[in-house]
């Protein structure tokens, strides 16, 4: 008992030390402001709107439980007066947040592997490599990344009491009780993050592992969880119905896009070097060939995945863990397209869970080859603990953020835009002007509208009217129609902007403004647009006759 208590306070301890300066960071504009600071559930005060996020998806997202344990730390960050940018919350307490849902995530990810090595020190070793890996910096430092880590804690929390239920004798009346705390862990883990849908294939491996006599048992447990996780996969489709049409990938091309993926994590995990925010490993980059060398790591990952479960009828250890890892990433992969691939497939925070696989591996490994393995496990988590200590620094503030990823990918037009927006927000108004103009001439054509817009109100700002008409044209044709379809705000804020140029007078701007509209299915705001433009045609032709 005593060396649990300090295997547990040596993990969480770990994580204080790696990761608890990130606790005085601050906000980024890499939707931290659309998730949290600028929220209007959060920013109204209501109850009744920290409610909306359980009815209907927020921002393209359903994740109301995320959404709603961020409503319990609002009233401890709000600040009486807004900061000099016009922020009311103190970024501090969400950080904590993430920090100390890390640290239960290591907690639980030991309590895991101590089930399936049946060492305490091994178990250890695999959660200091879940706890400090590079890979995991990312969700865990950055405030809008606590999804990933809420929902890989839920997730965690689920296999956990599925693994004891599967081992408890059949007459343990905690047995059923067991069931249904993973049961209520794994439904809540989804509504944290739609990825989670995993959860039941996770839980059902190293099941397998611990249980292979009771496998008939393990599996039909295992269907409900799979029946939970269709109409959550429903509402997500529904909840981004634009992705589709905005990250379009021919079905063929599809398994090479998810084998470079794959391929790219098995590289990061074994060698964390180069992390950063934006890798713009879109599916047209791997589809030319212009980033495709990846996927050779993910056919050989594969191999000896498959070569190591056919050892035997109980699959070994590291086989189990290169399962969980690669059955972690499958929601992600770009098998099934997804809203973020329009900037790349892959980033950090989607191999949070996966790392549990990592894990797994390693302490199988270090309970087999003890004490030199145990030796050498300690060297590689302490380098490990040093590059993410590195990479820490790089997520203090968005200027520190978007410098570090435009130093890994000089050609991230998020990147660029989204340094545009701190050049803006600290005064340096030509330098937000030409990272907007660099954004919009990397940026693929589906996304370079945003660039457009930006740029076209520096102009008015500037008074150069003429300018700012070519960035509202251009951001018109650029606009995705499918875009325009899934925000509601957006086809709100367009149909303001084309009442406005009409009753300036800028009627050419305002019809193509209702074009734009009318593609789009807004038929009401596209119609008000037409008929003010038809009035004031009308009057400038009445004008005129009265004038002769």
């Amino acid at each position: 008992m005593a060396r649990t208590r300090i295997i547990a306070a040596g993990l969480v301890a770990l994580v204080a030390v790696v990761f608890g300066r990130a606790a005085l960071f601050e906000f980024t504009t890499w939707d931290d402001g659309l998730n949290v600071y600028e929220n209007p559930a959060y920013v109204d005060r209501t109850a009744w709107s920290v409610l909306s996020f359980w009815r209907r998806p927020y921002e393209g997202l359903y994740i109301p439980v995320t959404y709603t344990l961020w409503a319990g730390v609002v009233p401890a960050a709000r600040l009486g007066i807004p900061d000099e940018h016009g922020i009311g919350f103190n970024p501090y307490p969400f950080h904590l947040l993430n920090i100390g849902l890390h640290a239960l995530a290591v907690l639980v990810a030991w309590r895991i592997l101590r089930l399936l090595v049946q060492s305490d020190w091994a178990a250890a070793a695999g959660a200091a490599l879940f706890a400090v890996h590079p890979l995991q910096v990312e969700p865990v430092v950055w405030i809008s990344g606590m999804r990933d880590v809420l929902a890989g804690l839920l997730a965690l929390l689920a296999i956990w009491q599925f693994l004891l239920f599967a081992q408890a004798r059949v007459d343990d009346r905690a047995r059923w009780w067991r069931y249904a705390a993973a049961s209520l862990a794994c439904a809540l883990a989804m509504l944290a993050k739609p990825g989670a849908v995993v959860t039941p294939l996770l839980a059902l491996v190293p099941s397998l592992y611990l249980v292979w006599d009771r496998r008939r048992m393990v599996v039909l447990s295992v269907l409900p969880w799979l029946a939970m996780a269709v109409p959550v996969v429903a509402v997500a489709r529904a909840a981004q119905p634009s992705a589709a049409e905005l990250v379009s990938v021919p079905i063929g091309h599809r398994p090479l896009v998810a084998a470079d993926a794959l391929g790219f994590y098995v590289v990061k995990a074994v060698w964390p070097a180069g992390l950063g925010p934006d890798y713009g490993r879109t599916p047209q980059s791997v589809v030319s060939g212009e980033m495709r060398l990846m996927w050779v790591a993910a056919v050989v990952a594969a191999a000896v995945i498959l070569a190591a479960w056919g050892l035997g009828h109980r699959p070994a250890l590291p086989a189990v863990g290169g399962a969980v890892f690669v059955l972690a990433l499958l929601p992600v992969l770009g098998l099934v397209p997804f809203e973020f691939q329009r900037i790349s497939t892959v980033a950090d925070r989607y191999a949070y869970l996966a790392m549990l696989g990592a894990a797994t591996a390693l302490a199988g490994v270090v309970a087999r080859l003890r004490p030199i393995a145990g030796v050498a496990a300690v060297v590689v988590i302490g380098l490990l603990a040093a590059a993410s200590l590195a990479q820490l620094s790089i997520w203090r503030d968005s200027f520190s953020l978007f410098d570090h990823a435009l130093r890994i990918n000089p050609r991230s037009w998020i990147s660029h835009h989204n340094m545009a927006v701190e050049m803006a927000r600290r005064g340096r108004r030509q330098e937000a002007i030409q990272h907007y103009r660099s954004a919009a001439m990397l940026a693929p054509v589906h996304c370079r509208w945003l660039s457009h817009y930006k740029l076209h109100h520096a102009s008015i700002r500037d008074g150069d009217v003429l300018q700012a008409e070519e960035h509202w044209r251009l951001m018109l044709e650029d606009l995705p129609a499918a875009q325009l379809r899934g925000d509601v705000n957006l086809a709100k804020l367009l149909a303001e902007a084309g009442q406005v140029l009409a009753e300036a007078g800028r009627l050419d701007l305002a019809e193509a403004t209702a074009s734009k509209l009318l593609e789009a299915g807004a038929l009401g705001d596209a119609a008000a647009i037409t008929q003010l433009v038809s009035q004031r045609r009308a009057n400038a032709a009445t004008t005129r006759s009265g004038g002769q």
